[in-house]
């Protein structure tokens, strides 16, 4: 969510308004999907300052620079990273894992949610947004006896109104074939 973080700053500066990330989220949903793509890795974007000035030459496909081009290109490219160390973390273990938990701010971006679902091929299951702070909760829950055990603690969580399932729709290919247009270019 670096990225986006830094377009959001360099947008609030270039614009005097901080754009909403739920403001963002919808102009990326009626961006073209799979359009272009980035390493979300490369080093070079882990310096502050990022904007979508900087992240332009490391963009792989057609690029209109409009925010929710911008945005959409972030975000399934982070989406697809996921897919892919999933996949690779599958291999190492040699062993399927069914589903993937998400805590924290991003498990709220539904779409998002949806993609990474799609993308693995694996349900998600999102939230909560406070992961640190329920799980010093669950210390002291435990330690006051309200939960007798951490599989009763998780069944407590996993109870909370916030956390979400998102399962995959249809096929996972297009995403394997967006992740493979890196590995493509030059």
């Amino acid at each position: 969510m670096w990225l986006l973080e830094e377009c959001r700053r360099a947008w609030a500066l270039e614009d005097g308004v901080d754009p909403s990330v739920p403001d963002l989220l919808s102009e990326a949903e009626r961006a073209p999907a799979f359009a272009a793509i980035l390493d979300v890795d490369h080093p070079a974007l882990a310096r502050p300052g990022q904007s979508p000035r900087t992240i332009e030459p490391h963009v792989v496909g057609s690029w209109t620079g409009t925010k929710g081009a911008v945005v959409r290109t972030i975000l399934e490219s982070l989406v697809a990273r996921l897919a892919t160390r999933a996949d690779e973390i599958e291999t190492l273990l040699g062993t399927h894992r069914p589903v993937i938990h998400v805590v924290g701010g991003a498990s709220r971006m539904a779409l998002v949610m949806q993609w990474l679902a799609d993308a693995t091929g694996k349900r998600v299951v999102a939230g909560p947004v406070e992961a640190t702070a329920l799980g010093n909760a669950v210390v002291q829950w435990r330690t006051r006896g309200v939960v007798a055990d951490l599989a009763d603690a998780r069944a407590a969580i996993a109870r909370m109104p916030e956390i979400r399932t998102f399962e995959p729709i249809g096929s996972r290919q297009p995403w394997l074939d967006f992740a493979a247009r890196l590995k493509e270019s030059p």
